[in-house]
């Protein structure tokens, strides 16, 4: 299971226990929490959610070669750095999700 910031979510001080409790609400009825059970406890969150990540460029080259390369800069708002990955892939959008991987996992 990732952590709430590997997922692009920032939580305020105050907005750790509301979370906490409800986390641990789903835990108890399912023993096991997955990624997508904590997206959804943190959609249906009513705090403002704060991004981890904002992109800053993105350029993608695709044909006729089935190969497609995506690169991308994402800024890390939490610290300030500035983070490039490159990826190839059968398509256009699964080499910028491949590249995204590269950098947030």
């Amino acid at each position: 299971m990732k952590r709430l910031e590997e997922l692009g979510y920032r939580l305020k001080n105050n907005e750790v226990d509301t979370i906490f409790w409800k986390f641990k609400a789903v835990a108890d009825k399912k023993k096991r929490v997955t990624d997508a059970d904590l997206r959804e406890l943190m959609s249906n969150e009513l705090t403002q959610v704060e991004s981890i990540w904002k992109l800053g460029d993105i350029q993608v080259t695709c044909g006729t070669l089935s190969l497609s390369t995506a690169t991308i800069r994402l800024n890390n708002i939490v610290d300030g750095s500035t983070h490039v990955a490159c990826s190839v892939g059968s398509g256009s959008i699964y080499s910028v999700f491949k590249a995204v991987n590269l950098i947030v996992k």
